[in-house]
């Protein structure tokens, strides 16, 4: 699942720019006037043009999460997409569904959509123009994201045989034989370790263009795990067609396959931050990294082995908000593109090699560690300092002259913390009324951290409002939150 409008955007490189010309015919809900660029600088604004030209339309209200009803009249295409993702027919491949959740043929055969603020007819044609472009993206985004996903779990076979000391071919043969002492598991599975992905892994047997009204801010994409099933809002299509590569859907299909994303195995790592790979290392993707909340812990390593300051470079771009329209500083915002772009270039084949077959090569012990470090993504941080020289501090000759004199002390503390991970702090909530991981990510996709000091003063400052909380209804509740969202740039993009 996926924040502010104009900072999770996505661009293409380079600076040409050009009016999209158009090679086949586009669905209906597209705005007129479609501009795609491959200047940053433009693609960015033209798609806070766009999000703000369809936003009434596609994206719920903070203040109104009414739910709306899928009938058994929605209208329901049978594709010939295979699909093998959700539990109940991993290995019973289906035929994926497109579910146009608001669309209805009348009884006069006409056929009537119905959008978030109106409602209208549409041609046959115009519904055929629907289904073939979104069976054409789902065919792209699949063939894009297993070929990234899939060399890294073949690699994950071999970092695996390679830590056993065996050859890789004897690995395999002991993978699907049944674990000792445990004949109802493989061997495979009692170390969770993924089963090679095909293609109709990451298909959805479902894929439903719709609304989730009750995730309001922007809301693009919506997966449940195990489920097969994928919410793909309008909003979303045309985002994936500015950018020129569907990476909204890519997000959602590395959560919607069972293999890399099982919802037990889930519970042990951060999946947002995992299923954002390779997205946010795209060459496409210029601006993922820079206010993403999913993407924060991969900012605080760029920062800390590359020296590039996403904060400051935020600052630099925009230069003053009147009143919701921002002043961008277009030639700083180019150099920070050019610079990022080659710190993207240096990590997406390192992520594919080294860091996800680290981890799905040995999910379980990697699952505890985060336990005992209370980190999620504890992989990103031990794999980049296996590989990479700090460089925080004015540079890496810097950094390390700084290191070296200070080690005792850095190895004093940093055993100390280890000891100490993995126990409750005092004063800290009991276990059972800590926040779960979803909630705990959705606190943190809808609230900037800026909004989020906010509201950690109030309630340093109100302790008594915390259990008045547990009693307000829901809209109640998201009045009451709703007065920290004073940023002028919001939150309005979102899940994926």
């Amino acid at each position: 699942m996926k924040s502010s409008l104009l900072f999770i955007l996505m661009m293409t490189g380079g600076y040409s720019f050009a009016i999209e010309k158009k090679t086949k015919e586009l669905p209906f809900y597209f705005p007129e006037g479609v501009v795609v660029s491959t200047d940053p600088v433009q693609q960015v604004i033209e798609n806070s043009r766009y999000f703000k030209a369809t936003k009434s339309q596609f994206q719920s209200d903070r203040n109104d999460t009414s739910p709306l009803i899928t009938g058994s009249d929605s209208l329901i295409i049978e594709t010939e997409i295979e699909s093998t993702s959700g539990a109940s027919n991993r290995d019973k491949p289906t035929k994926m569904k497109l579910v146009l959740d608001h669309y209805v043929r009348m009884p006069n055969n006409r056929i009537r959509v119905t959008y978030l603020n109106k409602q209208f007819y549409i041609t046959e044609e115009q519904l055929q123009a629907v289904i073939a472009d979104l069976k054409e993206t789902v065919i792209t985004a699949r063939d894009n994201i297993s070929s990234f996903w899939s060399p890294a779990i073949d690699l994950a076979i071999k970092h695996w045989a390679a830590k056993l000391a065996i050859p890789e071919k004897e690995l395999l043969k002991l993978l699907n034989l049944p674990a000792p002492e445990k004949s109802d598991i493989t061997i495979r599975e009692l170390n969770g370790l993924p089963r090679q992905s095909r293609l109709s892994d990451f298909v959805p047997r479902e894929l439903h263009l719709g609304y989730n009204t009750e995730l309001p801010g922007g809301i693009l994409g919506v997966t449940w795990l195990n489920a097969g099933v994928i919410y793909y809002n309008p909003g979303a299509r045309i985002r994936d067609y500015l950018t020129q590569k569907p990476m909204v859907l890519e997000h959602e299909m590395v959560h919607v396959n069972i293999n890399l994303q099982e919802l037990l195995l889930a519970q042990g790592f951060d999946p947002e931050i995992m299923a954002s790979i390779p997205e946010m290392f795209y060459p496409e993707n210029q601006i993922e990294l820079l206010h993403h909340p999913y993407t924060a812990v991969i900012r605080e390593l760029i920062h800390n082995y590359f020296g590039f300051d996403y904060i400051r470079a935020q600052k630099e771009s925009f230069l003053w908000d009147y009143e919701g329209s921002l002043e961008i500083d277009e030639e700083k915002f180019r150099e920070n593109s050019k610079r990022w772009q080659e710190i993207k270039a240096e990590l997406l084949p390192f992520f594919q090699k080294k860091v996800v077959p680290e981890f799905y090569s040995n999910t379980t012990w990697w699952s505890a560690m985060n336990q005992k470090l209370q980190d999620k993504n504890s992989v990103f941080h031990i794999v980049m300092a296996a590989n990479y020289n700090l460089t925080r501090l004015g540079g890496e000759k810097e950094t390390q002259r700084w290191l070296e004199t200070n080690e005792n002390e850095i190895r004093e503390i940093a055993e100390r913390a280890y000891e100490l991970s993995g126990t409750p702090l005092e004063n800290t909530q009991p276990a059972n009324n800590r926040l779960s991981a979803l909630l705990l990510n959705e606190y943190q996709r809808l609230f900037t951290e800026k909004e989020q000091e906010k509201i950690n003063i109030y309630f340093n400052r109100h302790p008594e409002m915390i259990e008045k909380l547990v009693e307000m209804e829901i809209p109640e509740l998201i009045k009451f939150f709703l007065r920290f969202k004073t940023d002028p740039v919001k939150p309005e993009e979102g899940v994926r």
